[in-house]
């Protein structure tokens, strides 16, 4: 009868650290990077991507305020960021430009890269026309923007920031184009900090550094990409085709996912968290 009774209780007990357990996200030790390529890339993004998710959306709120900012998502990788900012700041001033492999800055020497420079005036011409079908009919185009794109080199992120830039001069607006490189944590951060960019990177509990978040895993090596709002546009294609592609109706994964965002209300207790570090300001006249 005792033996029972232990045995009911050590079950009880254990559900309830389960149940526990179940709330904790820690930072992922397996998979490592080169193993996240056999992961199932049609899963949903679960409760410890999506507590990561605000709380990197909660930052961005804070440092860059969305009655100040436009923000801007470049390509599908930054989508599942766009989307909460979408759906928890209440306000459609938010865009996502489809622009895949859009690289103005040419390589020099190993993991550097130059400054950026249309090969062409049509080309320049060209992409300030598909900006147009994204930026002129937004409410937020007077406000200052804030470019976000999940970086590697950052050859993507500085181009659009340039190109940004560029078109925002030739539309006579006086607001500022700032950059925000989502990264992983083994990269340099002070890389993207010398190219004017804020970082967004996760910092890790003790011992776990080489390892990736739910967050990285689901933007950088996971399903990510596939509830973009639009298909993949790149670069050279957008230069290659006569007329400019219509932009389309959101994909209904975009909808899937801003229905997901809507409706999480879990509450995990995170031992990794998102911090930013603003770049430098920045000195036009040097540039």
């Amino acid at each position: 009868m005792m033996k029972t009774k232990t045995l009911v209780i050590l079950t009880i007990l254990l559900q309830c650290i389960l149940s526990e357990l179940h709330l904790l996200c820690f930072a992922m030790d397996p998979p490592f990077k080169q193993n996240a390529a056999a992961l199932d890339l049609e899963e949903t993004p679960d409760d410890c991507t999506f507590a990561e998710l605000k709380q990197i959306a909660q930052e961005i709120i804070y440092l860059f305020p969305p009655d100040q900012y436009l923000y801007i998502g470049i390509g599908r990788s930054p989508a599942p960021v766009i989307a909460w900012l979408q759906v928890k700041t209440q306000a459609k001033d938010t865009v996502q430009i489809p622009l895949s492999n859009f690289k103005l800055c040419k390589p020099i020497g190993f993991d550097n890269i130059g400054i950026p420079e249309f090969p062409s005036d049509d080309s320049r011409a060209k992409l300030f026309r598909h900006f147009d079908s994204y930026l002129r009919i937004n409410s937020g185009f007077q406000k200052k923007w804030l470019v976000i794109d999940v970086a590697e080199t950052g050859n993507t992120l500085r181009s659009a920031g340039f190109a940004l830039r560029e078109y925002a001069a030739e539309h006579d607006l006086d607001n500022s184009v700032e950059m925000l490189a989502i990264s992983e944590n083994d990269q340099e951060k002070q890389d993207y900090l010398n190219m004017g960019m804020h970082v967004a990177m996760a910092e890790y509990k003790p011992g776990a550094e080489n390892c990736v978040t739910a967050l990285e895993n689901f933007l950088i090596f996971g399903p990510g990409k596939k509830y973009a709002p639009y298909g993949k546009l790149n670069w050279p294609d957008l230069l290659n085709t006569p007329n400019l592609p219509q932009q389309s109706a959101t994909s209904t994964g975009y909808d899937s996912l801003l229905k997901l965002i809507q409706n999480w209300t879990a509450s995990i207790a995170l031992t990794v968290f998102w911090t930013i570090t603003l770049a430098p300001k920045r000195d036009p006249s040097a540039e």
